[in-house]
């Protein structure tokens, strides 16, 4: 369950799930992952990318501001991690105004997924 705090304004977090090509690897399910934003979206700077932990899995943190409007930018997260033959994306999003607040709950948010075998 993902719950959301009224009070984080400008602020969202949700899973996606997506199964894993046989043919291809993990590492290279997440290059096509940031192809794919920088040519869905429009990307202020880079896209950065960190092989962190999860809970016990290995996960790429993907981290990247998103121009929302000419006047507003969105900070987003994303934590990529393969389970059996499913990959699941965990994406928070604030707006670059409330990131500083909101923030640290998003990242309680995140720290507390687990998959339930």
């Amino acid at each position: 369950k993902l719950v959301r705090d009224s009070s984080l304004t400008g602020a969202s977090a949700n899973v996606n799930s997506a199964d894993l090509p046989d043919s291809m690897t993990f590492d290279t399910f997440i290059a096509v992952s940031i192809q794919g934003l920088k040519q869905q979206m429009t990307i202020e700077g880079d896209v950065s990318q960190e092989w962190i932990n999860l809970n016990g899995k290995r996960a790429a943190k993907l981290d990247y501001v998103a121009k929302q409007t000419d006047a507003t930018n969105v900070n987003i997260e994303q934590i990529v991690f393969k389970n059996d033959k499913k990959v699941y994306i965990l994406t928070t999003a604030v707006l670059a105004d409330n990131a500083e607040v909101a923030q640290p709950e998003l990242q309680k948010i995140v720290k507390s997924f687990r998959l339930d075998s």
